[in-house]
């Protein structure tokens, strides 16, 4: 690497690529994922790239960082590939050839194959001649198969080319799953998978089975079905770079409840709530007749939002109908103080709580609030029995409760009523009198 780096002759050298490429600096910027304006001013020098889209720009033009930084091109070598020379006459040149004879799956003296250096020049029309002629592009023996699948790949959705499901399926076979290991390659492909204009691949992605031929003992052939991305990857690629066309395509293709509390625990995990709010809009309110057992599963998903703390997703789950048991809610709610989403499980629980069961626990928890708020219907035999578990120190609610009409039956008691009495009256004598009561 060069100890002085002239940002001016790199910017030229770049937009010398850039023209040789058909390439806009608008789509660089994309390829960056930083504004055009900035590319711009960095391409006259008035500013530098930062080193880590330096590597990116390298890459891009299939350069090293010292050949970059030097301004030294694949034009500038020794010796120019057959590939390279073929790629830069363009289509006229294959035009000659019949496809059936073309043999341009070896790798040249640098390793690359003619459909790498057609990628890298933006050829789109040799691409498509290539392609769709069916020829061997790279051989499955090579040492860097999958880099050039993902360069296929990459190339033919960001140019919205038919047919790049078949890649995909072969990467499948190769990887034995749509497994990108770097981050970075990972992230653009899923991007642009997002896209709406490729929504119809992604749901072929989802449903379709590969078949992968494998040898046994070295003897038999086996056919082994493999799956682009399992259920729960799918999951995970979505929720961490918020896909939210590919999630109404997994939607779609995934209806069956068995999945989603694994989803909500991942969207979770990577803050995706758009998702979430997306996965709910698309649950079908319930019906009568649905089974107790797909209510409690529902209860669990429901259980797995709150945390959440996000008030408007829980009461738009809890319109949906999906609660198995409002008690068994309330209690959970309470327990672990919730309190946003306390008052809505009222509201919309109303005629189907059993107000001594879920008071009692807010009497353990001393949560005075919630009985002012809620015990006003209950009896005078249920207030009797909420004041029995109040704590010996709970004043303020052993108070409010006998206002409520509440008394000390010792059916309910025991000595340590006995206890809890005279505590209170210690506390009322010590305060400002027995006139409290």
């Amino acid at each position: 690497m060069p100890e002085v780096i002239d940002n001016v002759k790199v910017g030229a050298l770049i937009r010398a690529l850039l023209k040789e490429r058909n390439m806009t600096q608008e789509a660089l910027a994309n390829q960056l994922d930083i504004s055009k304006s900035a590319v711009s001013q960095n391409l006259a020098g008035k500013s530098s790239f930062d080193l880590q889209n330096l590597i990116k720009i390298a890459e891009l033009f299939n350069l090293s960082l010292e050949e970059l930084l030097s301004q030294k091109t694949n034009q500038d070598r020794d010796v120019i590939s057959e590939y390279e020379r073929l790629t830069r006459k363009g289509l006229e040149a294959l035009d000659k050839a019949t496809p059936a004879n073309l043999r341009i799956d070896e790798p040249d003296l640098y390793g690359k194959v003619l459909i790498e250096y057609v990628i890298d020049y933006q050829k789109t029309d040799m691409f498509k001649y290539l392609f769709d002629a069916g020829v061997s592009l790279y051989r499955s023996d090579h040492h860097h198969t999958r880099t050039v699948l993902l360069k296929i790949i990459t190339f033919m959705l960001e140019k919205n080319l038919d047919g790049v499901e078949k890649t995909i399926f072969d990467y499948t076979k190769e990887q034995g799953a749509f497994d990108i290991e770097d981050g970075t390659q990972k992230e653009r492909v899923f991007r642009l998978l997002n896209k709406e204009k490729h929504a119809g691949t992604v749901m072929r992605l989802m449903r379709e089975t590969v078949m992968k031929e494998t040898m046994v003992w070295s003897v038999f052939k086996q056919r082994v079905p493999l799956k682009v991305l399992t259920t729960e990857a799918w999951l995970e690629v979505i929720a961490r770079y918020h896909l939210e066309r590919v999630l109404a395509g997994f939607l779609e293709v995934h209806s069956d409840a068995i999945y989603h509390v694994r989803l909500i625990d991942i969207f979770r995990k990577h803050s995706f709530l758009k998702g979430l709010y997306q996965y709910i809009d698309t649950i079908e309110p319930f019906q009568k007749g649905d089974d107790r057992l797909k209510l409690l599963k529902a209860q669990e998903r429901l259980k797995a939002i709150v945390p959440l703390n996000d008030a408007a997703l829980f009461e738009k789950y809890l319109r949906k109908g999906y609660v198995e048991d409002y008690n068994d809610l309330l209690v959970f709610l309470i327990e672990g103080a919730y309190d946003m989403m306390i008052p809505i499980a009222f509201k919309q629980g109303i005629g189907h709580i059993n107000y001594r069961k879920v008071l009692r626990v807010a009497v353990e928890y001393n949560r005075l609030d919630l009985l002012q708020q809620h015990a006003k219907p209950c009896r005078p035999a249920e207030l009797n029995y909420l004041l029995a578990h109040a704590a010996a120190d709970a004043y303020e609610l052993m108070i409010f409760l006998i206002h409520q009409g509440a008394v000390f039956d010792f059916r309910n008691h025991n000595v340590e009523t006995y206890r809890k009495v005279n505590s209170l009256m210690k506390h009322l004598l010590d305060k400002e009198g027995v006139s409290n009561l």
